[in-house]
């Protein structure tokens, strides 16, 4: 299992990456002293990572993957929320409309259906196996007399909406990481690239205190996130903290 890519600065995304924008643009303006300490860094690596920043900004991406996740995982509370009240008012009918057949709620799931409430696995399996049991001479016709007319094909309805909504949510998480790992290398990279630019113009601006400080890039750690937050932020604190 490959090690999780993580973050080498502390400072919230887009804080940094104005920072860098901004200590680029200035690097500019000051290739000549620069070069005279780096003479490898060139105008053209500059402006490419001004590029690459600029697209890191543009990028919503991250955005649209909690959104996603967001949506999906309401859809499947709604959804979720729909199964409980039908599964109450099946039983309720049930062990009305099979009252000489004292197991018979068992046999159609009655004890699951606590745990199915708060778990949308056990939901599904509850109402597959109310369906399955729904078809069973014994229990169709007394069923049928007092439900709806179709509560069976309802039933299967909104079971295949169930199933679905749980893959969309797995699915929406599971584009999450791909996603968060190729921004993540973005990033740092562009970190990477300006603080070695910052750590040159602070050795070639080393008799001006003025110019020195446009040159230091602070990485102040990004607020902490409140524990009950429904979907945590990726953006871990790492190593870096203070000046680059």
């Amino acid at each position: 299992m490959s090690k999780e890519l993580l973050r080498c600065y502390t400072m919230p995304d887009t804080e940094m990456l104005t920072e860098a924008k901004t200590k680029l643009e200035l690097a500019k303006q000051d290739i000549a002293e620069l070069q005279s300490v780096e003479p490898s860094l060139t105008v053209v690596d500059i402006d490419a990572n001004i590029a690459e920043v600029e697209e890191c900004l543009n990028d919503y991406s991250s955005l649209e993957s909690r959104g996603n996740i967001t949506i999906a995982t309401q859809d499947l509370m709604d959804i979720m929320q729909e199964c409980r009240e039908e599964v109450q008012f099946f039983f309720f009918h049930c062990e009305r409309a099979l009252s000489d057949r004292s197991t018979a709620s068992i046999a159609f799931g009655r004890k699951g259906v606590e745990k199915a409430r708060t778990n949308s696995e056990k939901m599904v399996s509850l109402l597959n196996q109310i369906i399955t049991n729904y078809s069973k001479p014994e229990y169709e016709a007394k069923l049928n007399a007092r439900l709806p007319n179709g509560y069976k094909t309802k039933l299967v309805d909104i079971k295949t909406r169930l199933t679905n909504a749980i893959a969309v949510q797995a699915m929406a998480k599971a584009s999450r990481p791909a996603d968060t790992e190729v921004r993540i290398a973005k990033y740092n990279a562009v970190y990477t690239f300006t603080r070695n630019v910052c750590e040159a113009g602070k050795v070639a601006f080393r008799g001006s205190y003025a110019k020195q400080q446009q040159y230091t890039m602070y990485d102040t750690p990004a607020p902490k996130k409140d524990s009950n937050t429904a979907f945590k932020n990726t953006e871990l604190p790492t190593q870096e903290e203070g000046q680059a």
